[in-house]
């Protein structure tokens, strides 16, 4: 049964619903957003399915390079957040982001593919609207690794 906790600095995706774990059940679910190859680029849509754990993500999805899986990590009491994506009977993507601290719902960051590409994604929970989010929050131009590098080093 969730109930309000104090434990601190609250896990991020949800303070005031946890359990005595600290973690809030109803994070897990339907979560959407995109990928970019670089600075200003096309958004890539991708749905995803993620079940979060104590400190561990894991779920499915899809986007227009095909089906995958997501086999993950987070901090609980932090902002970052890690996983693989794992495209079915195709190659891994390293993905590495950051909540963001005024929409806890929001993840953004990098991935990267070695040697060959990386890029910028942001991801939110549930069907919410792109309108509902600011502008600078889904400003593709925003996901480089350098901005990243702030964000993360800033917090």
């Amino acid at each position: 049964m969730a109930r309000a906790v104090s434990c601190g600095r609250a896990p991020w995706w949800r303070p005031e619903v946890q359990d005595e774990s600290g973690f809030d059940p109803t994070a897990s679910g339907a979560w959407r957003g995109f990928y970019v190859y670089a600075a200003g680029g096309q958004r890539h849509a991708m749905q995803l399915d993620l079940v979060f754990g104590a400190t561990t993500v894991r779920g499915t999805g899809a986007d227009d390079v095909g089906r995958f899986t997501i086999q993950g990590g987070f901090e609980p009491d932090g902002v970052r957040v890690w996983w693989h994506k794992q495209y079915a009977g195709a190659h891994a993507v390293w993905y590495e982001g950051v909540r963001d601290g005024a929409q806890p719902r929001l993840v953004y960051g990098g991935w990267r593919l070695p040697p060959f590409d990386a890029g910028g994604f942001k991801i939110w929970r549930g069907s919410q609207d792109d309108s509902l989010l600011t502008a600078s929050a889904l400003d593709s131009s925003e996901l480089t690794r350098e901005a990243l590098a702030r964000e993360v080093l800033a917090r």
